[in-house]
């Protein structure tokens, strides 16, 4: 699947991780904040500035090479991933659409994991329908006047900024959407926290923009041109966020192993039965056929820099079977699956939420069917 060279790399970052993070992942998990000495964790590691720019201090590798340190991040620690996902795309837009001096205020710091990153895309009223948002930025002289909300945003109540997607209101003719970066002290930004049970450390909020004003150096990309931006991020997102998924479903499927063969039932362990050992056998064969989908996917973007198709099976299939995996395996443990003694159950728990990440799953649904039947049939 990976060449050995991806596969010796694979060894030594996981070795890498386990050594900076394992210890405390569990309690980490329920808290409500992310310590700063596990980002710091990531720049030590040599993780943190994977694919971004080489003049702030990161490093090209590939999507392959990305994919495999999102996924040993995952299995160790799903939060750190989460962090490394998000600044992978937010650092890239930057790096891509951004001024000299917003790569100068953001780039070094996201690359040494100084900062969170925040994105915002979807809304209350239209969720992953980027062309149903209803966010306005209108053009008032020399300034850009945003208002509107964005809901919900991962990092939000983390992160210096919040990159978001705007209706371009010119003369009072829309003109397609436009990105900007937001610095959360700006005025006319409003955040509302979100307590969840899922992610429990990432800051999500509500934010609210009443007549903000940015000026054209806020301004990522080319005005009007902003969905393309965002569509093209997706790409990579989605392989990377199912191999995140597939990593936190190999731990519980690593425990599980470990547990059928010292859990004693009747005299024997549990392993010995094929209530048991089948479901490991199970989540084993699932978990490999997922991830050769994730690293097709991601193999595809490094050879020809886009394949929607590819990216959309591999995020569809990924996540529900690392979902459907982590469901199977916790019924081996009974009870315990649900205590705090484990952690498996806030491990699934955050698994869950990376089924509607980047577009959920009826959304990749509708990508797979579109290329298999035809736009002109399915709408």
């Amino acid at each position: 699947m990976l060449s050995d060279e991806l596969e010796t790399y694979r060894e030594g970052v996981r070795r890498a991780i386990e050594r900076r993070l394992s210890e405390g992942a569990g309690p980490r998990a329920l808290a409500d904040s992310y310590p700063s000495e596990c980002l710091e964790a990531l720049a030590d590691i040599k993780v943190a500035g994977l694919n971004l720019s080489p003049a702030y201090g990161g490093e090209e590798v590939g999507f392959v090479a990305e994919g495999v340190v999102a996924e040993e991040l995952a299995r160790v620690d799903m939060n750190a991933a989460f962090w490394f996902l998000g600044s992978r795309r937010q650092g890239k837009a930057i790096e891509v659409g951004g001024s000299s001096e917003m790569q100068d205020a953001y780039l070094a710091d996201i690359i040494n994991a100084k900062i969170w990153t925040a994105w915002g895309s979807t809304e209350p009223s239209s969720g992953n329908d980027i062309q149903g948002m209803r966010t306005r930025a209108e053009r008032r002289g020399d300034k850009w006047v945003v208002n509107g909300e964005k809901t919900s945003v991962s990092a939000g109540m983390l992160s210096p900024f919040i990159i978001i997607f705007a209706r371009t209101i010119i003369g009072g003719e829309e003109s397609g959407l436009t990105s900007f970066i937001v610095p959360v002290d700006t005025p006319g930004l409003q955040r509302t926290p979100f307590r969840d049970g899922v992610l429990k450390p990432m800051g999500r909020c509500s934010a609210y923009f009443d007549d903000l004003e940015l000026s054209d150096a806020h301004v990522i990309g080319e005005p009007g041109r902003g969905g393309r931006l965002a569509l093209a991020t997706f790409q990579a997102a989605r392989p990377i966020a199912a191999l995140m998924a597939l990593g936190c479903a190999a731990a519980t499927l690593e425990e599980t192993i470990g547990y059928t063969r010292e859990r004693v039932v009747m005299g024997r362990p549990i392993g010995g039965y094929q209530g048991a050992s089948f479901r490991v056998a199970d989540a084993a064969t699932a978990i490999h056929a997922a991830r050769l989908a994730c690293y097709h996917a991601l193999q595809r973007l490094d050879e020809t820099g886009r394949d929607e198709v590819a990216t959309s099976m591999a995020k569809l299939h990924g996540t529900h079977v690392a979902c459907d995996v982590m469901k199977s395996l916790m019924e081996v443990w009974g009870h315990y699956a649900f205590t705090h003694e484990y952690p498996l159950l806030q491990r699934y728990n955050d698994v869950t939420s990376t089924l509607s990440w980047d577009g959920s799953s009826d959304i990749h649904r509708l990508v797979i069917a579109r290329a298999l039947i035809g736009r002109e049939i399915t709408g």
